[in-house]
């Protein structure tokens, strides 16, 4: 995996910290250098072309995508609209371990999945810590996001 300092510059964004990694990519904050919501570079590309479809709404919209040859390798990335924090790590950060959620995170996890067929997609490593919340000072608080497309196959009807 390329590990990608800060400062480091990839198309018209300017990486940040490391926001968290896993066995198919980093997630970085990154700076847009032009006029583009606050983002999250993802380093790998996976659905790039059509999650910034206004029908898909529980997958984050993209602002760009691409692959980049730096010195320290190279790698595929897309840029996504950041989000909070997973649903594994809210439930973590409460008291014992306990997350009493409303149906409706529950219910929106599931919507996800059948738009993401719909598409010809299966996501195969759904779990708590791909599900993530929108940001709170955008008024997305109480909207769920499917994150983490690694594992994802297009499949043949």
């Amino acid at each position: 995996m390329v590990h990608l300092p800060p400062g480091t510059r990839i198309d018209n964004f300017i990486v940040g910290q490391l926001l968290g990694k896993g066995g198919f990519g980093a997630i970085y904050e990154i700076e847009a250098t032009t006029a583009v919501p606050q983002s999250s570079a993802w380093r790998y590309s996976c659905f790039a072309h059509w999650t910034s479809a206004d029908s898909f709404c529980h997958f984050c919209r993209t602002h760009g995508k691409g692959r980049e040859t730096l010195p320290q390798g190279t790698f595929n990335y897309v840029i996504m609209t950041l989000v909070e924090k997973s649903i594994q790590e809210l439930r973590k950060m409460s008291p014992e371990q306990l997350f009493s959620i409303n149906t409706a995170v529950g219910i929106q996890s599931l919507e996800a999945l059948p738009d993401l067929h719909s598409i010809g997609y299966l996501h195969r490593d759904v779990k708590p810590g791909h599900i993530t919340t929108g940001r709170t000072e955008i008024g997305e608080l109480q909207k769920i996001y499917m994150l983490n497309f690694g594992m994802a196959r297009k499949y043949v009807k």
